[in-house]
């Protein structure tokens, strides 16, 4: 029978890149789960390591370095298509929004899709 298996696992990294609005630096975590030296499950999962602490009085820091939030809000769905954004809309979103000068984004109701999320790390926006 199937059953929840709970695995610690930690890492060290040194000399990291650190992820910011300006230069949003990507690692790829690889995770492999053996079971009698064969490998039954393999995912790559990619995440920004940063530090983020906001204060009441003097607002949002990102990786000790303070960061004026230019954010707006936004729907998951778009005209003609509803809530089945493809990948290439999210990602055209996430471009020119930024071209305007956004670095944050508020996403309204319903949790986005991984894809929208994957592309506002991938383009530095919060």
């Amino acid at each position: 029978s199937l059953t929840d298996i709970f695995v610690p696992q930690s890492i060290s990294v040194s000399n990291v890149n650190l992820w910011h609005t300006t230069s949003p630096y990507l690692y790829t975590l690889e995770s492999v789960i053996y079971v009698n030296n064969v490998e039954v499950d393999h995912v790559n999962t990619t995440v920004g390591v940063r530090k983020v602490v906001f204060d009441k009085d003097q607002g949002l820091f990102l990786n000790d370095v303070p960061v004026k939030v230019q954010g707006f809000c936004n729907h998951q769905d778009f005209a003609g298509v509803g809530t089945a954004v493809p990948n290439r809309l999210n990602q055209f979103r996430v471009q020119k929004l930024q071209e305007m000068g956004f670095n944050a984004w508020r996403m309204s109701h319903n949790p986005p899709n991984p894809e929208l999320l994957d592309f506002t790390d991938r383009f530095g926006v919060l």
